[in-house]
């Protein structure tokens, strides 16, 4: 790790390219480094100083760059500040579907942190009535489970195994919610059901 400040290594240097008889072992007395310390210091500036103009940038280039991405900043800002919001009704079902794919709630409020500012990101709590509030409505589905209608079914699945069971809350956590397939059955259970 670097330690001594640059501004000595610069001043070192300037003493040594001044030119001025005796201007060495002057700043050699007033910086404490002996006169060959110095000499290594202004080695070392110019070779710093060249490298940095041999690399072709200019201030008016990073000028340029700097204000180009500003203006890219603002426009991605704008943008952001013009998108519209994850409606409630959209968080709500992207709550239930993740559920229904296996996702704990704590899960959930991950994702929609990911897509909502912060202020407008719902709780666990929120987002376990929502599964919950979801489930019932699925349970009251004309043929989901409980509904005394007949099962309708399209190459072997059937309404009753598409919602083929309420959720069951456990803390607040879905452990299982029917909307996609239900558990393995065999062809016969399948029959069944249709």
């Amino acid at each position: 790790m670097l330690t001594l400040p640059v501004e000595e290594w610069i001043s070192n240097a300037a003493a040594v390219l001044s030119g001025v008889w005796g201007a060495v072992t002057q700043r050699s007395e007033q910086s404490g480094y002996s006169r060959t310390a110095i000499y290594q210091h202004t080695e070392r500036v110019v070779q710093a100083v060249a490298n940095e103009q041999a690399s072709g940038i200019r201030y008016e280039e990073l000028w340029a760059e700097n204000e180009r991405l500003k203006a890219e900043n603002e426009a991605l800002w704008q943008v952001w500040s013009e998108v519209e919001e994850l409606s409630e009704s959209k968080q709500r079902e992207l709550a239930s579907a993740g559920s229904a794919m296996g996702l704990s709630l704590s899960q959930i409020v991950v994702l929609l942190a990911i897509v909502l500012p912060r202020r407008r990101v719902p709780s666990r709590a929120t987002v376990g009535r929502w599964v919950q509030q979801s489930a019932s409505a699925i349970a009251g589905y004309p043929g989901g489970p409980g509904s005394g209608l007949p099962a309708f079914g399209v190459g072997g699945v059937s309404g009753r195994n598409l919602l083929s069971s309420r959720a069951h809350f456990d803390g607040g956590r879905a452990q299982e919610l029917g909307l996609v397939g239900g558990p393995a059955r065999s062809r016969s259970q399948r029959r069944e059901l249709v």
